[in-house]
């Protein structure tokens, strides 16, 4: 008979009178009563005689993941899952910046916290070129057979007709001729969106969307001044706008908040009608350079509770179970090409020199950076002695590749980013159990 051990990633927490049973590699979950938890927990402590008295039980938790063969090593089943998802994947993911330039200026800005030095200009006719010239390379040479065009920034409205509108025009037919889907997602603080641009995104395929909101009207005004506008006003106008035009539309509500902003976040309940909630994922996003304390976790937690309760989806940026990577920069098969035509992984940088990984060159093709490429995928960003010892590693993944390359091993711990979570794993776990959030 084959021997068998538990998962070392197996959770088993009280919830009031339950006792929630989760595994983090196979993302399987249910719940038993304290009673029965009792019975099994004795039960699992000797698998072989749990195997003969209990047969269908046993089999269905060795299927989740809960039981594993004695000679399995569940590191090798992240290792294969993680190479798998990052190298073999091959779903492309261009990310364009069509600008730096914003016409908000947020406090908490990653672009102007890096210092980042930048022309406020629109990206060039020349490197639009390159870009439709590289997208289409991607379809016919490399035969790509699904793209996500990511348009991000700066704010990537601000040039919609130089930029956003030329490259989507050019694609679109000669991927339907190809036989390729093509996706298209934009992050925007949507001052600019209106009917006529909502009907383009439609016929476009730009179905998905990521909108900041600084909390309710008066605080979201206080942090993104856009011009003379109620910039709270006009978001929740687009959210509308967004939701009548497009089909299908998927809509990432990203609330960030420092200490003040989820004090009065109810405001926000009912000013969204009703009849988008279907369309919108809530994702809560603690401005990265506050610390948060418990009272403060305390208060996050209702407004999850809340927006759930509502009908709102909501997901948290920390747990990615099943992905198998961090970051979308963990993949290979993705880039990000600046205003400028230089290519990069990370988005949240500051556009230096030394994180250029390429730049667009004739014929749409790249000339790539090999010595930074073999210092980002020389190995998985795990694989460090934190990550493989952690119990968590399958809701996580570790750092992404640009923070391993930029720290020394010696800091490691400084970057875990379970450490940074405003929720806990057990949390988490809770939530997941109850319905109360989606995964990444």
């Amino acid at each position: 008979m084959v021997e068998h051990k538990l998962s070392k990633y197996n959770y088993f927490i009280i919830d009031k009178n339950d006792v929630i049973c989760y595994n983090s590699l196979r993302n399987k979950i249910f719940t038993l009563s304290e009673t029965e938890y009792s019975n099994i927990k004795l039960k699992l402590l000797a698998l072989s005689k749990f195997q003969e008295e209990y047969p269908t039980l046993f089999k269905k938790l060795l299927s989740w993941g809960f039981i594993v063969e004695q000679n399995t090593d569940e590191l090798d089943i992240i290792r294969f899952y993680n190479k798998q998802e990052t190298h073999l994947n091959r779903f492309y993911q261009v990310t364009i910046n069509p600008t730096l330039a914003c016409n908000a200026k947020c406090w908490y800005c990653t672009t102007e916290f890096n210092n980042t030095i930048y022309e406020k200009r629109c990206m060039n006719k020349e490197t639009v070129k390159l870009i439709q010239l590289h997208l289409e390379n991607s379809i016919k040479i490399d035969r790509k057979n699904e793209i996500l065009i990511d348009w991000f920034g700066g704010e990537p409205l601000l040039f919609f007709q130089e930029v956003v509108k030329p490259i989507s025009e050019y694609i679109l037919p000669i991927a339907e001729k190809q036989n390729v889907k093509i996706i298209q997602h934009v992050t925007t603080n949507a001052s600019l969106i209106d009917n006529e641009m909502a009907v383009f995104f439609n016929d476009m395929n730009i179905r998905s969307f990521q909108i900041p909101l600084d909390g309710y009207e008066k605080r979201h005004n206080k942090i993104k001044k856009i011009d003379d506008i109620n910039s709270y006003n006009k978001v929740i106008e687009s959210l509308y706008i967004l939701s009548k035009y497009i089909k299908d539309v998927s809509i990432i509500l990203r609330i960030n908040y420092d200490k003040q902003t989820l004090k009065d976040i109810d405001h926000i309940l009912s000013d969204i009608p009703k009849e988008i909630i279907k369309n919108i994922t809530v994702d809560f996003q603690k401005i990265f350079q506050i610390n948060q304390t418990k009272n403060e976790n305390i208060v996050l937690k209702k407004a999850i509770g809340k927006f759930s309760d509502m009908g709102f989806k909501v997901h948290l940026w920390a747990f990615k179970p099943l992905k198998f990577h961090r970051c979308y920069s963990d993949r290979y098969h993705h880039i990000a090409i600046n205003y400028d035509g230089y290519i990069f992984k990370c988005t949240a940088r500051d556009y230096n020199e030394k994180w250029r990984i390429g730049k667009l060159v004739e014929n749409g093709n790249i000339e790539w950076n090999l010595d930074l490429l073999y210092k980002y995928f020389n190995k998985a960003p795990f694989e460090n002695e934190m990550c493989l010892k952690c119990k968590h590693l399958p809701l996580c993944f570790g750092p992404c590749i640009q923070k391993i390359v930029e720290t020394p091993k010696d800091e490691i711990e400084n970057i875990c980013l379970l450490k940074k979570s405003e929720i806990e794993v057990n949390t988490f776990i809770k939530y997941k159990a109850n319905n109360v959030l989606i995964a990444n």
